[in-house]
């Protein structure tokens, strides 16, 4: 029977980012033995055809993922557990994966602006995944343009995946927003991939602050909470944010399961709205409301114990701003006192102008 770590097969949960599904069907059944697993993840992008396997009871999980390369380190620790007597299936299932180098790739796309309008004469890079080994990887570049429409392809050319990154001076395009990509993607000139850049109007100067600290617990009025200057993140009792924690009990222990929490954000003499945009470079006109509040009871479906959300701020002097918050309730720990982790970080423009805009490094 083969381990990996010395946990039991029985509870062992094996996860294989970023391969594609015939990869890891090619990698579990080739090289675990029969009672070597009990539940497999793959994370990515193309699904299995045949998402059950009947050697060992392997089930697989397809979970949508844009990491491809984690994959040859996953399968590098996998060939590091291996005995020496698995080496001719380790080279019969590299062998496999080399394989996956020939799918075709065609691929029609499309680049817009925020308001729709095509983005002519863009240069986009086309970066092909090729799979050469265990611990080795490789790729290809391929460059196109946009046309007047905003459409570009990529034909004929060949790997194990594909990465798409549109670029244009004047643009800012953010790789960690995903295009409208389906799992089943088929290449179709009539219905090119989306994706979606911002024309940028110019930076403007910003006050910009990132602090990671603990909110305070407040006896008085029993909540974690405090004031917060936005341009430099430091609580201020004239600070433009309040945040504040109420949570049931106040101590929670750790791992004691879930609890009542609720966060109230609010903005003195101020309103904010929850950013949703998919890029947060210009805050609205309207839509503002005076407080902002999330309720998590214990017991409650699809309970969670973190908080991650984006505002924008109009403050009271007429300024906007952009704030992310990062709370996560529960997190007292009794060597530093009582109180809740936070991650703020803030982006002020002191102007009056809604334009938020930031020179990063700037």
């Amino acid at each position: 029977m083969t381990t990996l770590g010395g946990v039991p097969p029985s509870s062992r949960r094996i996860i294989l980012a970023g391969a594609t599904g015939l990869v890891g069907g090619h990698l579990l059944s080739g090289l675990l033995a029969d009672d070597s697993v009990a539940e497999v993840q793959v994370l990515s992008r193309r699904p299995l055809d045949d998402t059950r396997l009947t050697r060992g009871e392997i089930r697989f999980l397809m979970i949508s993922s844009r990491l491809p390369f984690v994959l040859l380190f996953v399968l590098f620790v996998v060939a590091l557990t291996a005995s020496a007597a698995s080496q001719p299936k380790l080279q019969h299932v590299e062998q496999l994966a080399r394989g996956e180098n020939d799918r075709p790739l065609d691929f029609y796309g499309r680049v817009i602006d925020q308001n729709g309008e095509p983005v002519a004469g863009c240069k986009v890079l086309g970066r092909t995944l090729l799979i050469l080994g265990f611990d080795r990887s490789g790729g290809e570049s391929h460059y196109t343009e946009t046309d007047t429409q905003g459409r570009f392809q990529f034909l004929g050319i060949r790997g194990a995946s594909l990465t798409v990154t549109p670029g244009k001076p004047g643009y800012e395009y953010d790789s960690r927003i995903p295009p409208k990509w389906s799992d089943d993607y088929k290449p179709d000139a009539a219905h090119p991939m989306v994706f979606t850049v911002w024309k940028l109007k110019g930076p403007e100067p910003m006050l910009h602050a990132r602090v990671t600290r603990r909110l305070p617990y407040d006896e008085p009025s029993a909540a974690f909470c405090a004031s917060f200057d936005l341009a430099t993140g430091k609580i201020a009792d004239s600070g433009q944010l309040h945040i504040a924690i109420i949570q049931s009990p106040v101590v929670v222990k750790r791992y004691s399961g879930d609890f009542t929490w609720k966060i109230v954000i609010t903005v003195p003499g101020g309103s904010l709205v929850e950013a949703t945009d998919l890029y947060k470079n210009m805050a609205p006109e309207t839509g503002y409301q005076a407080a902002f509040s999330f309720v998590q009871e214990k017991g409650g479906a699809n309970w969670i114990g973190k908080f991650v959300k984006t505002f924008y701020v109009h403050t009271a002097k007429g300024e906007y701003a952009k704030v992310t918050i990062d709370l996560t309730p529960g997190s007292n720990r009794p060597d530093l006192g009582l109180g809740v982790g936070l991650d703020l970080e803030t982006w002020l423009n002191p102007s009056g102008s809604r334009n938020l805009e930031f020179l990063k490094g700037g």
